[in-house]
């Protein structure tokens, strides 16, 4: 299974949720590739510090990260995109991508971007809360199922 995460800069987050999931996965011993990509991101930029704050507080590790433009290429490369809001999934033009919104219930995630520390966490919480879901489905084999229904 391979998932992306897409946003708007792939600063902020896009990349918690890529290594959230990644966390979880690990945790259970399933494998999976994750990536995120950001619509109006810059190739090769850095995490946000409060995403990585954030995360590390968490014990989770993202020194590795680099931001990625979303382009209709990874589009090929991922069975699932999951966006952080509908208006991005739409945006995207392809059938893969969906939302938190639509596959669990979750508000549309909003961007932390300019705010303070604890939106950040705020954000996490959320975050965290919808890639245990994902988790699930993933090493449940359930995912791709739940997509289709969806998508009718």
């Amino acid at each position: 299974m391979k998932i992306l995460f897409v946003c708007t800069g792939n600063t902020c987050r896009s990349p918690m949720a890529e290594y959230i999931l990644k966390n979880l996965l690990e945790k259970k011993l399933v494998n999976a590739e994750v990536g995120s990509a950001g619509t109006a991101a810059l190739d090769g930029g850095g995490m946000n510090t409060f995403a990585a704050t954030v995360l590390s507080y968490h014990g989770i590790n993202a020194g590795d990260f680099s931001s990625k433009k979303y382009s209709p290429d990874m589009a090929k490369k991922f069975d699932v995109i999951i966006c952080m809001t509908p208006l991005i999934a739409k945006s995207l033009k392809t059938n893969k991508a969906t939302d938190f919104s639509s596959l669990y219930g979750f508000f549309p995630i909003a961007d932390p971007y300019g705010c303070g520390l604890s939106e950040y966490e705020k954000t996490f919480e959320t975050l965290y809360s919808a890639c245990n879901l994902l988790c699930e489905e993933i090493a449940n084999g359930t995912l791709q199922a739940r997509i289709k229904n969806i998508k009718k």
